[in-house]
């Protein structure tokens, strides 16, 4: 067997993944993943192009629709993948459709609004700007404001920002709006809020600072929206498929 192989076989081995629909974490939250895997003493979740670690001890269970192959799991931490029972508040229950100032996901283009791109993610979406917008948020001086329609309903939206005065400026009135977020890596200024609490409702967030650029990005987007968007990719893989 050549060295390759057995290298391949090692690192298989070394870190256990299993496709999950979500975590169950003990606080009550539910967790959606793209993928779920064991790393030491955590659970890693990867989540809208971001991988984001969860300690075992605030895990209750992993939750499948489907069950799928799995590498060896840790013994020690066996993963529940029974429908989940539990009295846990659903995000539907606190769900509410805010997005951006007066507008709310699922929303029309707005008269005010002027196009000025395309982006081809999901079968396509229109960028437009709004130039009657205030470009400041608290402290924070705002460099741009993009909001993103997919089949004529907002999905997302996205916010640039200048130097880290103003990104920390833009991320203190985040906190105050939303609640502490998730920051996977202390020395990362990269920071999550996830959907489904009272203060988010159905909008996950997404702020990261590149310290190359300095500049500061927030992505806004509707979790039930994306959810339609995975499942239209989903549906295009598979006529795909048949093409082949």
């Amino acid at each position: 067997m050549s060295k390759i192989v057995l290298v391949y076989l090692f690192l298989i081995c070394l870190v256990n993944i299993t496709y999950a629909d979500s975590l169950k974490l003990k606080n009550g939250n539910s967790v959606k993943c793209d993928g779920v895997w064991i790393e030491g003493n955590e659970y890693k979740c990867r989540m809208h192009g971001s991988i984001v670690g969860f300690p075992k001890k605030d895990v209750n269970k992993v939750v499948q629709d489907k069950p799928k192959e799995t590498v060896q799991e840790d013994e020690s931490n066996d993963l529940d993948r029974s429908e989940d029972t539990d009295q846990s508040v659903k995000t539907e229950e606190i769900s509410n459709g805010t997005a951006f100032r007066d507008l709310s996901w699922g929303d029309s283009v707005q008269k005010d609004m002027t196009k000025i791109g395309t982006d081809s993610s999901h079968g396509g979406l229109i960028i437009y700007s709004r130039p009657s917008d205030s470009l400041i948020i608290g402290r924070a001086k705002l460099q741009d404001i993009a909001y993103y329609f997919w089949n004529n309903k907002l999905s997302n939206i996205k916010i640039i920002t200048q130097d880290f005065v103003n990104f920390n400026g833009l991320k203190e009135s985040l906190i105050i709006k939303y609640g502490e977020p998730i920051q996977e890596n202390p020395y990362i200024e990269k920071y999550l809020w996830l959907s489904g609490e009272p203060s988010t409702g159905d909008t996950i967030i997404v702020l990261e600072y590149n310290e190359a650029t300095k500049k500061g990005t927030l992505v806004m987007f509707s979790q039930s929206i994306n959810d339609e968007q995975k499942a239209y990719d989903e549906d295009m893989a598979t006529k795909g498929a048949g093409d082949l």
